[in-house]
């Protein structure tokens, strides 16, 4: 792949929190890249006797003396760095003009697995660093040297990548540490919508027609309190697009829930990845925050793996969930629930249920097809109600003479689940009406 810069577009509904429905992210390809791990570190020293420290997270984690001519110094780090946490220290610092003594530190790049920072850059905090026009004053864009003893801060310095869970996650935009960051363990990654609108992803491996779980263990946390109304908004979740770039699917978990306690922050959902989908990028994304409430979305764990491979056998059923007794004319129709069950996946339209499938027959010869009235209440992968109506051939209302035990059938192979099995029909339930005669008081003499 020779394309490995991310470009991604959001369109979000500012008017409301549902814009998970409205978020929009175009990825190109990705080439996967290294844990970030290895610090390089290009210096030299006017006299060879300098002593450069490096720290991470306040940590001191490199020290060398630093030769005259430019030199690499490399070395890795336990936890995954970022550039934001590094601070370079010149540390013995000597200056003698009579010996013609004059230690300086002269650092021109540092680079993370290969992502370079060049040191004179504009962002870069200095303290330790000479002008003619201000002498040894702290300040940003003041050079490469440090001519007495100080610092190099890179927690200003914008950056694209970073490091989280053992993968190299790419940024919608540049980006810096007080905006994205990881903590010290590499074990929780943080975003905020500070510095803007910001997404990291990275591309994941697929097999079509094949069922995933998104999983994600995040909660929120503010530094001044918000309302879940003002929240900026944040949500993962994972692009399918097919071998053309196109996209043909998408999947989403908001994570907008400020009361969600420690133990009750993970989320998951099973995702059938379509026959036509090649490539997949799994991504966390903030919106903007204009609330100044410095809320961020924590990510404890954020992945998408396939599903074991189950076998379905089985043929769905369909059954009555409640009993029904019918002591009181219930007008012209008899209303009755369905519930469709699998155990693995119902079909998709209707839950796998065909047109006129459910029959009554009840007393004196009843005999008539239930018309299907639509879905109702909550359904899930393996579950699914349906309600019918009934009604007498004659459309009239149901009365005491109409008394009786009515049992409700599926018609055979009328029920399919997603794997293709067919129920064999039968016996759904019955239903009974036990409607009260009228009595009719005699007219007195």
């Amino acid at each position: 792949m020779n394309a490995i810069w991310l470009k991604k577009l959001f369109r979000t509904n500012q008017n409301s929190h549902s814009q998970s429905s409205n978020l929009f992210l175009s990825v190109e390809s990705l080439e996967p890249k290294m844990m970030l791990s290895t610090v390089a570190i290009v210096a030299n020293g006017d006299t060879g006797d300098e002593t450069m420290v490096v720290e991470l997270d306040g940590k001191q984690v490199f020290q060398t003396k630093v030769a005259t001519q430019q030199q690499t110094y490399k070395f890795d780090v336990a936890s995954t760095a970022q550039v934001s946490d590094l601070r370079i220290l010149f540390t013995n610092d000597l200056y003698l003009p009579g010996q013609g003594i004059d230690r300086n530190l002269n650092v021109q790049s540092i680079s993370i697995d290969g992502s370079l920072f060049n040191v004179d850059s504009n962002e870069v905090f200095s303290t330790g660093t000479w002008t003619a026009s201000d002498g040894i004053t702290p300040g940003t864009g003041r050079g490469n040297t440090l001519h007495t003893d100080g610092f190099f801060d890179f927690s200003n310095v914008m950056q694209s990548t970073i490091g989280f869970a053992e993968q190299t996650w790419e940024g919608s935009s540049a980006f810096t540490g007080d905006q994205v960051n990881v903590d010290s363990s590499g074990k929780q990654l943080q975003l905020n919508g500070s510095g803007g609108a910001i997404a990291l992803s990275q591309e994941v491996e697929i097999k079509p027609d094949t069922t995933y779980e998104l999983t994600v263990d995040a909660f929120r946390m503010e530094e001044k309190k918000a309302t879940t109304a003002t929240l900026p908004f944040a949500t993962v979740g994972v692009n399918f697009y097919d071998s053309t770039g196109k996209q043909v699917g998408q999947s989403t978990i908001d994570v907008n829930n400020l009361d969600a306690t420690p133990d009750k922050t993970a989320q998951s959902e099973m995702v059938k990845v379509g026959k036509e989908a090649t490539t997949a990028f799994l991504w966390v994304w903030i919106d903007e925050d204009k609330t100044e409430s410095s809320s961020a979305i924590v990510v404890n764990d954020l992945s998408f793996n396939e599903m074991p491979t189950v076998v379905d056998f089985a043929p769905p059923t369909a059954t009555l969930p409640t009993t029904l007794v019918f002591n009181e004319s219930p007008g012209k129709q008899v209303d009755f629930i369905v519930q469709l069950n699998d155990d693995i996946q119902l079909g998709t339209k209707n839950f796998g249920l065909s047109p006129s499938s459910i029959r009554v027959i009840g007393p004196g010869g009843f005999n008539k097809l239930a018309v299907d009235l639509g879905s109702v209440g909550p359904s899930s992968n393996n579950v699914g109600l349906i309600q019918f109506g009934l009604t007498k051939p004659d459309g009239s209302v149901w009365n005491e003479f109409d008394n009786g035990i009515y049992v409700i059938y599926l018609d055979n192979n009328a029920l399919v689940d997603d794997a293709g099995n067919s129920s064999l029909g039968g016996v759904v339930g019955t239903f009974e009406l036990a409607i009260a005669k009228k009595v009719v008081s005699p007219i007195p003499s």
